[in-house]
């Protein structure tokens, strides 16, 4: 309810007359009280905690734990400002929330009925439907969150296509130097320390020379010592003091010869060592200078570019897959008269498999080497998704050869990183990608009566020679086992 309403300066009227200025009214200078530098109505309002005024101040990031304050300002020159709980606020935000308090039903443009926007709220009111007008205003922006995401996943995509050549190129490079974080400081300094070593050598090494070489002090002073310790019987106050200071000199130079041996090893810099650290270092250093980062964000980088290829990659599955021709669509239905636990729409996923045909079900228009592969291209890029631990793929490879073949060999090793994949193929271009082999064979058993199916595993050194057979058929040549050792090198 209103509590309180505050009127000063306003058209003739200096205080307490009753104005709608404080509920985001048309403000007017013509409304300033003659001689009066500006006006201001102020309205103070008592809300409970559901109120719909409450969601509108969430929403605004008002706050307001109890009085809710409303407080118009208007200058004679014309310039006006609003306030709610003293917060500053557009003349917008405050006429709703002065709709949602005050109703005003008059001679006006403001009268609540004339108001068509108003309409859905009553009869949602009348209908007690308020909370579930409310759960569809959610369900609204986050089906417009989802859509401008939709949208800017899309915009990525198309931005990392333009950019594919250069990415895969990018990543290949990055890849090869393979620069790890906090490298540059540890290669800077070692470089640093080498570089200071050879300067500090040669006056070590002329150091080590007085103290430990032909012309050191040191057997001298051993000689003097053993001296005076034969004469400290004669006169010990006179040879004591002075022996001991001797031998103190003695161990200093000791320590000073140990002090030196160690720095001079420290020194014993290996060059070839040096330029490899000096190569590592300008390497990395250029790379990051191309790739306009901080050498430590490279790594970084290379894993957003290998990302953006993901894009492209689940963006392009369907020519690689030879499908280049299909299109994959997701077709929805809605039928309120089915609604159940999951809403009232049938979802379906529908192809055309060459331009111009009819689009229709997945299940029904693709054949059956294309259904597979469709499967596969899902699976790829909703790989990250969830799936079963194990999926099983028979003949996936039927009707297609080449490089459609090495396509699909890579995709399925690609989901084998994160689940166990089986397939059963004839494409060698296939075969080379899985990391186990087994042969399927048919043996004839009691003179040929019977016949019995066998699975072996193919041991790893066999391996070229089964791809080989696969390449050749019944006769295994030379050609078709470097044929195969090729396949090999290339897959791994």
């Amino acid at each position: 309810m209103l509590s309180r309403l505050s009127i000063r300066d306003i058209v003739l009227i200096d205080r307490l007359d009753i104005d709608v200025l404080a509920l985001g009214a048309r403000g007017d200078q013509a409304l300033i009280r003659q001689g009066a530098e500006q006006g201001q109505v102020t309205a103070a309002f008592e809300v409970g905690a559901t109120h719909p005024a409450r969601a509108l101040l969430k929403a605004n990031d008002i706050a307001a734990e109890d009085e809710l304050i409303l407080r118009r300002v208007q200058f004679a020159d014309g310039r006006t400002r609003a306030f709610i709980n003293e917060q500053p606020v557009g003349v917008q935000v405050m006429k709703e929330i002065g709709a949602a308090l005050v109703e005003i039903h008059g001679q006006h443009d403001e009268r609540a009925l004339v108001d068509a926007s108003t309409h859905r709220r009553l009869l949602d009111a009348f209908g007690a439907l308020d909370e579930e007008a409310a759960t569809v205003a959610v369900l609204w922006e986050a089906r417009r969150s989802a859509a401008a995401a939709a949208e800017a996943h899309r915009a990525e995509m198309e931005r990392a296509k333009r950019e594919g050549d250069w990415l895969r190129h990018a990543v290949e490079e990055l890849g090869k130097l393979s620069p790890q974080a906090g490298e540059e400081t540890t290669l800077a300094e070692r470089r640093s320390v080498m570089m200071q070593a050879e300067k500090v050598a040669e006056d070590l090494r002329e150091a080590h020379e007085v103290i430990a070489g032909g012309n050191s002090t040191a057997p001298v002073l051993a000689s003097v010592i053993r001296r005076l310790e034969r004469r400290a019987a004669q006169a010990p106050t006179l040879i004591e003091p002075v022996v001991k200071a001797l031998d103190s000199a003695l161990t200093a130079l000791e320590e000073t010869r140990g002090h030196l041996e160690a720095a001079l090893r420290a020194t014993d810099v290996d060059p070839a060592e040096l330029e490899r650290i000096e190569e590592r270092l300008f390497a990395l250093r250029a790379a990051g200078r191309k790739y306009n980062v901080p050498v430590d964000e490279l790594a970084a980088l290379a894993q957003r570019y290998k990302s953006d290829i993901a894009l492209i990659d689940a963006s392009g599955e369907f020519k690689p897959l030879k499908l280049e021709g299909a299109k994959f669509t997701t077709h929805i239905e809605s039928d309120a008269a089915a609604a159940g636990p999951s809403g009232i729409d049938r979802v379906e996923f529908w192809v055309q498999t060459n331009p111009g045909a009819r689009p229709g079900p997945l299940m029904k228009v693709a054949s059956g080497g294309e259904l597979t592969r469709f499967l596969l291209a899902l699976k790829v890029v909703l790989a990250d998704r969830g799936s079963a631990p194990t999926l099983v793929f028979d003949e996936i490879d039927t009707g297609v050869g080449g490089a459609a073949a090495d396509a699909i060999g890579v995709r399925l090793k690609r989901l084998a990183r994160g689940v166990q994949v089986l397939a059963v193929t004839h494409a060698p271009q296939v075969a080379v990608r899985a990391n186990r082999h087994y042969v399927i064979s048919k043996d004839a058993l009691g003179g040929g009566r019977r016949v019995a199916t066998r699975v072996r595993e193919v041991a790893a050194e066999k391996r070229r020679e089964e791809i080989a057979r696969m390449l050749a058929g019944a006769e295994i040549t030379n050609e078709a086992r470097a044929a195969a050792e090729q396949l090999i090198k290339a897959a791994s």
